[in-house]
């Protein structure tokens, strides 16, 4: 990317680390206000902090597939000022996605009448990446950043990934959330399992990939998300045809795709491009985390 990079931290990072980014391109910056931030608060801070206008915000486990500066000329985003994608777990889930629930306390707490049929309502954000237009949504940062700060919304929020959702939702504010659940970009082993390595996020218009076997058209990957360990283990995706809002038996871990709605993409034969570029993505991020 040719985009200016911030690469923001809570005071962990020595002059050598900073050096090191700088060499890349990237400026290292430490938030302002001293202190610990449990449970991932510094994200919320930073973006607020940071000298740019319009924030195309990475997590550190994202590893782009698709240069991020595209996205910010989108319609959606240009329209809208923001935009955000979901994550794995909606409010038909059991153990994951309590907030999507439609009982959850923040709801009562914010004064708002839940809506199973809003996805933004009925499904959780993942904002490991987003992007955020500063001037135009000051207001609802502002707000995400209490909820963010607050220990009690922390518990039970599980952290800070909601605050986003709940304050566009509670302030009513302009935003585009991607209607493409994440799939997951693993292996599929000999027992009829999928082992996860990460998921997999998608451009936002849902049909800018052909398959190159049956002419179909998929949506086109734009990045992986929470990698964690080096390895080889991206030989195909499964995406999941439940709507936003429903619930797929997927837990962390290998799972059984025959008890879910699925398809496997079978890269090897529909995609070899795409499956060449995610294994060498994998080869980078394997060598950079030695």
């Amino acid at each position: 990317s040719r985009l200016p990079a911030e690469f923001w931290h809570a005071f962990e990072l020595s002059k050598p680390q900073c050096d090191a980014l700088a060499a890349l391109g990237a400026k290292c910056k430490a938030l302002k206000v001293p202190g610990v931030y449990p449970q991932f608060q510094t994200v919320v801070p930073a973006i607020m902090a940071s000298d740019f206008r319009e924030v195309v915000w990475l997590d550190t486990d994202i590893t782009p597939l698709v240069a991020p500066e595209r996205l910010l000329k989108l319609d959606a985003y240009k329209e809208n000022g923001a935009l955000f994608w979901p994550d794995l777990w909606g409010m038909k889930c059991r153990r994951f996605g309590s907030s999507a629930w439609p009982r959850h306390v923040a709801w009562h707490l914010l004064g708002l009448e839940f809506n199973a049929s809003d996805p933004r309502f009925a499904h959780e954000h993942e904002p490991g990446l987003c992007l955020i237009d500063k001037q135009r949504h000051w207001k609802p940062l502002c707000l995400a950043n209490y909820l963010a700060s607050r220990d009690f919304f922390s518990k039970v929020l599980h952290g800070y990934k909601d605050v986003f959702r709940l304050a566009w939702l509670r302030l009513q504010a302009d935003e585009w959330l991607v209607r493409l659940r994440p799939g997951l970009a693993g292996t599929l082993m000999g027992d009829g399992r999928f082992l996860p390595a990460c998921m997999v996020h998608f451009w936002p218009n849902p049909n800018d990939l052909r398959n190159s076997s049956t002419g179909e058209l998929r949506p086109l990957p734009l990045y992986l998300h929470q990698k964690k360990k080096p390895g080889r283990g991206i030989m195909d995706i499964v995406t999941f045809r439940p709507a936003l809002g429903d619930c797929i038996d997927y837990g962390i871990g290998p799972f059984l795709l025959k008890n879910t709605e699925h398809e496997l993409w079978l890269l090897e034969d529909s995609a070899p491009q795409l499956l060449w570029q995610l294994q060498d993505t994998e080869a980078r991020w394997n060598a950079n985390y030695e």
